[in-house]
């Protein structure tokens, strides 16, 4: 993985808007992407799906990292749960994190596997608050038309959940999901033997997960960050462009899980300013 992209907490995000999806897409669907933190005790977004146009938080797919820290995955019916899940864990490391859902509310699928979430290859069991999503839910809520997707915040005015943070290989196929097989983690991760302390799970290259979303098609992309004056570049054969909002080529960074670039720490107590992806301080 050669680069990262670091958005400010504040106006930076990625954005694609007013797609169709595919039948199997509504119901269907799995997201991956590395995660470096640069800030914790407020509420930030991963993976943003709702319909077009709408601006309520309560339609529509939300992948966060919540106020307490905690991971959150939950699709929203117009107020009403279309299925929640949140991590008994809290995630206050400031290395980096691979997290993936697959989306799966197929009848055949079992309603308490309809959505599972993996933190650094291993799947999330244990859960501070659960609902499991009812037949066919589609991942646009109540939402009948096309869909926006944001990656680094919500569509809502008044929660839009920024993030600061490095974000790094995003990754979504349409269709698909870990439930009906198509896939496994070893899809997304290696692993590697590091001495006497086992298999560890370790990135795969851009191009490996590029070219799972061209061989799915569809709404399929794979972000790499590598084209500085164009961050939101698809580099699937999907050709499937994010537009880089509030960002230059200075959110670019070569800051990455596989060559990871020293950071300071937010939750030291240093009376100064972090900026510039906590790269620098202000003392």
């Amino acid at each position: 993985i050669g680069n990262s992209v670091w958005l400010d907490g504040s106006a930076d995000f990625l954005k694609r808007d007013n797609f169709t999806l595919s039948a199997d897409g509504k119901k269907e669907f799995i997201f991956s992407m590395w995660i470096q933190r640069n800030e914790f005790g407020r509420a930030q977004t991963h993976f943003d799906l709702i319909p077009t146009g709408h601006t309520s938080y309560n339609d529509g797919t939300h992948f966060i990292f919540a106020a307490d820290d905690q991971i959150e995955f939950s699709v929203a019916t117009g107020g009403s749960s279309g299925g929640k899940k949140s991590t008994t864990a809290v995630y206050r490391d400031i290395g980096w994190y691979h997290v993936l859902v697959s989306y799966n509310t197929n009848t055949s699928v079992v309603a308490t596997s309809r959505h599972r979430v993996f933190v650094n290859g291993l799947e999330i069991s244990d859960t501070s608050a659960y609902t499991a999503p009812p037949d066919n839910q589609s991942c646009i809520g109540s939402g009948t038309g096309n869909a926006d997707l944001r990656i680094g915040r919500t569509d809502h005015s008044g929660i839009p959940y920024p993030s600061n943070a490095y974000f790094a290989q995003a990754c979504y196929l349409e269709g698909k999901s870990f439930q009906a097989g198509d896939f496994t983690i070893t899809d997304f991760l290696d692993t590697f033997t590091f001495g006497t302390n086992g298999s560890q799970f370790v990135p795969k290259a851009d191009a490996a997960i590029a070219a799972l979303a061209s061989t799915v098609g569809g709404n399929s992309f794979c972000l790499d960050f590598a084209n500085s004056s164009d961050l939101g570049n698809d580099i699937s054969s999907n050709n499937k462009d994010f537009t880089a909002t509030n960002m230059t080529s200075a959110n670019q960074s070569y800051n990455s899980p596989s060559d990871v670039v020293p950071k300071f720490n937010p939750l030291q107590n240093l009376g100064a300013t972090l900026s510039e992806g906590n790269s620098r301080i202000t003392l």
